[in-house]
């Protein structure tokens, strides 16, 4: 059984996966082929005895092959076939031509097994499918094409499946960081996600924000909040108990103990090269930019956020 957050599998599991494809295709090509046999049969009653048995002379491949002749030129053994016979023989030509493409998909099985190659295959398989489908929503095929959908909605998963296993190139980095100026030092609580979908960042950046401010208000001691008239510049009332003889008489109010404080945040979205280590995972530090210390305060995998 394949390890979790590797990014390998043993070639025995691709075979088995287009084995799988392969079997869930048959569904749509014994439908076509049980079409093409009534349309056969409905043709060969509506010709003559004696083109009957003139074409029951050939083996099959040779019969359809005159049949679809038939059906462009009217005639079968230079013999004039009705209007309805000279229909099904189109209808057998245009089903013979879709059973074509979709079995030139299902013939291309990979020479090597690989990640890639099976998705290549399974992409193939999807894409003659899709095509098959539409035509016969044309034509008014329901039953042959809910057949076709449900094949195409097991192979989404099987594809699905397989895309999770290749190892992208680029995640997004997702920072919000709250940079702030207490007692005239400059320190700065920094949060960042990383992930290869961006919608997956976009869904827990409030609870990035929330996490980063938690940490800047167990540091200041004094929850941040601000009016935007006065920003950059904000008084914060202490939710800390401190000795009132710590702060100067002008910072006291009836209240608590007001404290000068500057801040400001930033949030962006960055593009970066894949790093499986930080795959779904995040981080928030703590930096001291004049003393050039940072430290790591929490992280943990997206979930734990």
């Amino acid at each position: 059984m394949m390890a979790e957050n590797s990014w390998l599998e043993l070639p025995y599991i691709y075979e088995e996966n287009i084995k799988k494809a392969r079997s869930l295709y048959e569904r749509i090509l014994r439908s076509i082929y049980a079409k093409i046999a009534g349309l056969t049969r409905a043709y060969i009653h509506r010709i003559s005895a004696r083109q009957r048995r003139l074409l029951m002379r050939y083996d099959r491949k040779t019969r359809m092959l005159l049949i679809r002749r038939s059906g462009r030129t009217g005639r079968l053994f230079g013999m004039f076939i009705s209007r309805e016979a000279q229909r099904l023989a189109r209808e057998i030509t245009r089903e013979q031509t879709i059973l074509h493409g979709l079995r030139r998909a299902y013939e291309q099985i990979p020479k090597t097994m690989t990640i890639r190659s099976t998705l290549r295959f399974l992409y193939r398989l999807r894409a003659a499918a899709q095509d098959a489908l539409k035509i016969f929503e044309e034509l008014g095929r329901r039953r042959t094409a809910e057949t076709i959908k449900t094949v195409i909605s097991e192979l989404d998963d099987l594809i699905d499946e397989k895309k999770k296993l290749i190892k992208p190139k680029i995640m997004y980095r997702l920072s919000y960081a709250i940079n702030y100026v207490y007692h005239r030092e400059y320190y700065s609580v920094i949060g960042q996600a990383w992930h290869r979908d961006k919608r997956v960042l976009e869904d827990i950046q409030d609870r990035l924000e929330e996490a980063v401010k938690r940490w800047v208000e167990d540091m200041i001691g004094y929850s941040v909040g601000y009016d935007e008239s006065l920003m950059p510049y904000f008084e914060g009332y202490l939710i800390k108990s401190y000795p009132p003889e710590m702060f100067p008489p002008s910072w006291r109010t009836k209240k608590g103990v007001k404290v000068p404080f500057c801040w400001y945040d930033a949030k962006e979205f960055t593009e970066v090269k894949y790093d499986e280590k930080l795959h779904n995972h995040y981080e928030i530090r703590f930096e001291m930019l004049r003393e050039g210390y940072s430290e790591i305060l929490e992280e943990g995998s997206l979930d734990q956020l």
